[in-house]
């Protein structure tokens, strides 16, 4: 549900009329270089495994060249032509087949001689690390395809039992150089980013070593916060314009007006004073306007408004585009740039949106603590507005004892590889200790489209039976059913999932090494999985009703440590059954976007057993399944026949039934009740017809109370259909 618009605050670099290469500096652009690369950015060792398609060249401790590392597109690096290259693990990439001495990580201004000529740079890091490593992989397709060499958890001066990710990129077609500061953690760099022509030409960004990474989320393996710095060969143009964005939000209400809006990326060397910017929807007519007073300088970005709305009359999903045709009044000099497009959802009136927030922590990680006291400070704000879930992790160290392997199929799915980590509604995983209120409420702000309930109850439910004349428990398991039902406002796509999870409110048994002694929305059960239930499309106001169940036997465990997950057909970790909580929602598997949630408490019902008690003239009677016991003087449970205790006046026939049976001897009125296997009332008369329909009960086994004149007995009768 969530679209990634590119908003780059843009800074110009040194330019150099004279020279091959002008620079561009998109800092904090949030979006690789043309949106092209969207994978997450992890270890060398999941992109190999983990994602498809990655091609490992580097592994942890490498300090030589690379083998020659072919291209797999036509590709012009200072106007001429190459078709392969060589890595370096300090973050150097050559053309070059003269490569001489390996450039250690203690890089320096471009040029130098301890660069080879034909090179690209984002050099000063080192694979020392035990995740540090370098991949390749192609991105896109013919004829815009692109080339990265991505230095995956990497080590740098400047970093302390941390990790930094830089990626260089080339482009097909537009031979554009891209170097992307992507991901660094628990310190900064400074790394040499630029081009070197040979050891007495280079172009680089600034005139030394001061590229400090931007991209500083260590839990943030999206795009949202990478910076890249672009180098094009040739001469920087006048009037040069890129139209990177349209800055909509994806959902929009019916009838309402909807102003266009978008920014745009000076690359040229004039000033931006005006812009000619149409849009079309669905490929209709354009909608142009010249839009003046704008003062956009070179190596800048902007926002715009296009002065006429758009009225959508209609709920459905629009293709808008945006399309720059002219600047200051000249036509543009790369018009490849100007277009921009995106889907906009025209939506009936939403309803209130319940985020969910998805932690993954663990009670042997230090970080954790202050991070789940952030959350819960943040969360403080917001009571009763949202859905949580805390998935307790397997590492650090021994990890949390309770840790369940449903926990670390979710981890899985959603790529985590650090904690404390939360993502709100599936989306933007970041470190808990940088959550905040902003975070929340935006997700709140995104439209809803799915009104949602359930409810849960759980009891005990045990098997008695007599052994020997005394009572005994054969088996006892506590048993939770849900029901849970959605409408949506518009037509759901088939393939989303309803997830059901059954969570701990506050659990204390867990505690381990990082300080926690509380802790809160613990997962316990997912149910049925992780996987959770398939959903087929929906249409709009339909209601789809879903039941779960989920049984708890066994004992209660402790477990050892998280590499001893508790096995759920034989034991459980519950702490206390009065304590739980079960949230639900639906989500796309493609995408991880949560289309809405879910949380009620779970209600604490009366045990249920196979056993019920009678008393007929003060006496007890054990009835077990079609059995019946009577207890002696000595405390022995004696099987007692219906004929010895009932009443030799009082008949009831048939037997079995159907419809109705008879009741013979009884004077006047009688009081009947009709008791289920289970000893609930199920049926309640008083009758002087000496008749009892049985035509409303399911078929089963049942118990007939009869009371007629102070004489109290009892017999059992089987209904049947």
């Amino acid at each position: 549900m969530k679209k990634l618009l590119f908003t780059a605050s843009l800074a110009l670099s040194v330019f150099f009329t004279q020279a091959q290469y002008y620079s561009l500096s998109f800092i904090s652009a949030g979006q690789n270089p043309g949106g092209i690369n969207t994978e997450d950015e992890q270890p060398y060792g999941s992109l190999s495994t983990t994602y498809t398609g990655y091609t490992e060249v580097f592994t942890p401790g490498s300090t030589a060249w690379s083998p020659v590392q072919t291209l797999p597109f036509s590709f012009e690096f200072d106007g001429g032509v190459v078709t392969d290259y060589y890595i370096a693990p300090s973050g150097v990439l050559t053309f070059s087949s003269n490569l001489g001495t390996v450039p250690s990580s203690s890089n320096a201004a471009l040029p130098t001689a301890m660069i080879p000529d034909s090179s690209i740079c984002a050099w000063g890091m080192n694979l020392s690390g035990g995740n540090d490593g370098v991949v390749t992989k192609t991105f896109g397709t013919a004829p815009n395809r692109q080339q990265w060499i991505i230095w995956a958890s990497a080590s740098a001066a400047g970093i302390s039992g941390g990790w930094t990710y830089w990626g260089i990129v080339l482009e097909e077609t537009t031979n554009n150089i891209h170097v992307v500061d992507m991901r660094t953690y628990n310190g900064t760099t400074a790394l040499t980013v630029g081009v070197q022509i040979d050891q007495s030409t280079a172009f680089s960004i600034g005139s030394s070593v001061n590229s400090t990474n931007s991209a500083t989320g260590g839990g943030v393996f999206d795009a949202s916060d990478n910076t890249y710095y672009t180098f094009i060969n040739g001469v920087q143009p006048q009037f040069d314009v890129q139209n990177a964005s349209i800055d909509n939000n994806v959902f929009h209400e019916v009838n309402t007006a909807n102003s266009i809006e978008g920014t745009v990326s000076n690359l040229g060397s004039a000033t931006i004073t005006s812009l000619t910017v149409e849009y079309t929807i669905d490929g209709g007519s354009a909608v142009s306007a010249n839009i003046t007073g704008l003062n956009i300088a070179s190596g800048t970005s902007a926002s715009y408004t296009h002065p006429t709305p758009w009225t959508p009359s209609v709920t459905a999903t629009y293709d808008v585009q945006t399309l720059v045709t002219a600047v200051n009044g000249n036509v543009d000099a790369n018009p490849s740039d100007n277009s921009a497009s995106m889907d906009v959802i025209v939506h009936p009136t939403p309803v209130a949106r319940t985020p969910l927030l998805e932690a993954f922590t663990s009670s042997t990680c230090a970080p954790c603590t202050p991070g789940n006291i952030n959350v819960g400070n943040v969360l403080a704000a917001f009571p009763g507005e949202y859905s949580k879930v805390n998935y307790q992790m397997s590492w650090p160290g021994s990890g949390d004892p309770y840790f369940t392997n449903e926990g670390g199929d979710r981890r899985t799915y959603y790529g985590v590889n650090s904690v404390p980590n939360i993502f709100t509604d599936g989306l933007d995983g970041i470190n808990s200790n940088s959550y905040a209120a902003n975070i929340f409420t935006s997700a709140q702000n995104v439209p809803a489209f799915i009104s949602m309930e359930a409810e849960a109850t759980v009891n005990k439910d045990v098997v008695y039976e007599i052994t020997n004349g005394q009572l005994e428990v054969v088996s006892s398991k506590w048993v939770l059913n849900s029901s849970s039902w959605f409408t949506p406002v518009i037509d759901l796509p088939g393939n989303l999932v309803a997830h059901h999870a059954i969570n701990e409110k506050l659990t204390f048994l867990n505690v381990e090494t990082n300080g926690e002694t509380e802790f809160e929305h613990v997962m316990k059960k997912m149910m049925p999985d992780a996987s959770g239930e398939s959903l087929n499309a929906v249409t709009a106001n339909d209601t789809v009703m879903l039941s779960n169940s989920h049984d708890f036997v066994g004992e209660y465990r402790l477990s050892n440590d998280a590499g001893d997950p508790i096995i759920h057909s034989s034991e459980h970790s519950i702490e206390e059954f009065s304590d739980l909580e079960i949230v639900f929602w639906i989500q796309s598997p493609a995408t991880g976007d949560i289309w809405q949630s879910y949380r009620e408490d779970v209600e604490l019902t009366e045990e249920t057993s196979n056993l019920t008690v009678l008393v007929e003239n003060g006496d007890s009677v054990y009835v077990i399944g079609t059995d019946s016991f009577e207890m002696t003087t000595t405390g022995t449970l004696v099987p007692l026949s219906v004929d010895e205790r009932f009443n030799k006046s009082f008949k009831v026939y048939p037997n079995p039934a159907k419809d109705v049976v008879y009741i013979s001897g009884v004077e006047g009125v009688a009081n009947v009740t009709v008791y289920d296997v289970q000893g609930r009332t199920v049926k309640q008369v008083s009758t002087d017809a000496n008749t009892l329909r049985v035509s409303d009960l399911n078929a089963g086994m049942y118990m007939i109370r009869i009371e007629n004149n102070g004489v109290v007995s009892s017999t059992r009768i089987s209904v049947t259909k």
